[in-house]
């Protein structure tokens, strides 16, 4: 992990999707169009001038540097903040979390817990997970869906007990060898539960109400978050 690429908020620049999945297909689009003949055209087009000299910058320079070398919003209350009081990380200020980080743990739902990481156990412990992620093409983009049943895995207490990658992330979960839930909402080809024509249904409702490892519907209502106007998909 490289510190340049972390973000003052938490965040960490190299598991955003610009980074992972963005950039490598400008350069990918950039190679076939100019094998194909584009670059002696592209000014036949219009718009294509503009077109071409932003994707070959996207190529030869990337869209955006590290937050701490000046990239994003210039105006970002949290970099201002940060930079001010000498914090090298918000999670490290001695007045997190504060307003000004709300909204972001609002948007970024492992953000809280990831903080919370770097706080408790410190810098190694919060880069290896950022490494971990950039190795199997995580990005914070996919994050918002935690779970295919409404779990926050941030809030769980098994996820570094047991190692638990969270079930969009695992072929099975720890706990047996197959969860209903998650196969029946994968089989249908859903992100989450909320996005069924039979949410909440008997299974669910089961698993959420359950008197040993339910959480009284917190789930449920999840869903219905994630599936609501402005949630995510």
């Amino acid at each position: 992990m490289d510190k340049k690429y972390s973000c003052y908020c938490g965040l960490y620049c190299e598991n955003c999707v610009v980074k992972v999945k963005v950039e490598p297909a400008a350069k990918v689009l950039y190679g076939e169009m100019k094998a194909a003949g584009f670059e002696d055209v592209i000014s036949y087009i219009p718009g294509g001038d503009g077109f071409w000299s932003f994707l070959k910058s996207m190529v030869d320079d990337g869209m955006c540097v590290s937050c701490r070398d000046g990239g994003g919003d210039p105006g970002c209350a949290i970099r201002i903040c940060a930079k001010e009081k000498g914090a090298e990380m918000c999670a490290l200020c001695g007045e997190y979390p504060c307003d000004k980080l709300s909204d972001m743990l609002k948007k970024h739902s492992l953000l809280e817990c990831d903080n919370a990481l770097l706080r408790d156990k410190g810098w190694e412990a919060w880069a290896g997970l950022q490494d971990e992620r950039r190795m199997r093409g995580f990005t914070y983009a996919e994050a918002k869906i935690e779970s295919r049943c409404g779990i926050l895995c941030c809030e769980c207490s098994y996820r570094e007990q047991m190692g638990c990658g969270g079930c969009v992330n695992i072929s099975k979960p720890f706990w047996g060898d197959s969860c209903p839930v998650k196969d029946c909402c994968e089989g249908k080809k859903l992100n989450h539960c909320g996005l069924c024509g039979n949410f909440p249904c008997d299974l669910l409702t089961q698993f959420a109400y359950d008197k040993e490892q339910g959480d009284d519907g917190k789930r449920i209502e999840q869903c219905r978050k994630w599936a609501s106007p402005g949630g995510v998909e």
